[in-house]
């Protein structure tokens, strides 16, 4: 059974390795030369750049896709955990977050202030919140009918939600101390987001980082492109690069891909693209 993929990120590679380990006939659509999408990589000057990320959380979610596709991560991916996370620079001083979450409360007490004990009730909560919202909706297939309202509703309920619909900068007032307060804003913009905007509940994504780890993978964060598109080639994955795609209609239980040269009927489609 044929299925195309539009786009070749991280999120087609992966579904077209799962879909191809399943029976399926898979191929790629890509319009740019190369694979990978935001992780790219640029090479000036006998320097490389990745594009796109530059830390890898949840390796554990890679690990469970090779194991799916009967192949082993280690194989084509090395990684490691890193100690420090991050480093931030505020006031010509920097200040280190541990892999150690109570390592990293003992830098913000001596270095910015912070009693160690506020910080790490602050995180204590939003790591409950965290560990409803991964039960309810990250390990869940997201539809919106009855069962998502329902499961939304519960989450609220359980989670003793208050305030998070507020921006997470008003949320992490809460903290009393700036420098701290700037470095928590910082998770919002791991969507490409404003913390005076988005809603508090993004506080999450500090727990993805701060509780879980950051890790960095051998060869950057293209190194998981490359390990992904060669799992690809591995499971009979075919690619078409620089294929420019003008239109999509869906007519009579078909797909038609319109591009320059041609015009593709497939029952079964899948978008990866913006």
């Amino acid at each position: 059974m044929k299925v195309y993929i539009l786009g070749s990120g991280i999120g087609g590679m992966s579904c077209a390795a799962v879909l191809a380990n399943k029976g399926f006939e898979v191929t790629v659509l890509e319009q740019n030369s190369y694979f990978g999408g935001k992780a790219h990589r640029i090479s000036e000057e006998g320097f490389e750049f990745d594009t796109g990320p530059c830390l890898l959380t949840y390796p554990n979610w890679f690990e469970e896709l090779f194991n799916t596709c009967g192949k082993n991560l280690k194989d084509y991916l090395g990684y490691q955990r890193l100690d420090p996370i991050t480093r931030y620079f505020l006031d010509n001083q920097h200040v280190d977050v541990a892999s150690d979450i109570k390592q990293t409360a003992i830098n913000f007490e001596n270095k910015l202030g912070l009693k160690k004990i506020v910080f790490l009730n602050y995180i204590k909560r939003w790591v409950r919140i965290y560990n409803i919202s991964e039960k309810i909706f990250l390990l869940n297939e997201l539809k919106f009918n009855f069962f998502f309202l329902k499961n939304a509703f519960k989450w609220i309920f359980k989670a003793g939600v208050i305030n998070i619909f507020t921006s997470v900068a008003y949320y992490n007032k809460v903290l009393k101390n700036k420098a701290v307060e700037k470095i928590m804003n910082r998770f919002a913009t791991y969507t490409g987001s404003s913390p005076y905007k988005t809603p508090a509940f993004m506080n999450q994504l500090a727990i993805v980082e701060m509780i879980n780890g950051g890790y960095y993978p051998k060869g950057g964060i293209h190194g998981i492109s490359k390990a992904l598109f060669k799992l690809c080639k591995d499971v009979g994955v075919e690619f078409q690069f620089n294929y420019k795609i003008d239109n999509i209609k869906h007519q009579s239980n078909l797909f038609k891909i319109y591009s320059k040269n041609e015009v593709i009927f497939s029952k079964y489609l899948v978008s990866n693209i913006d």
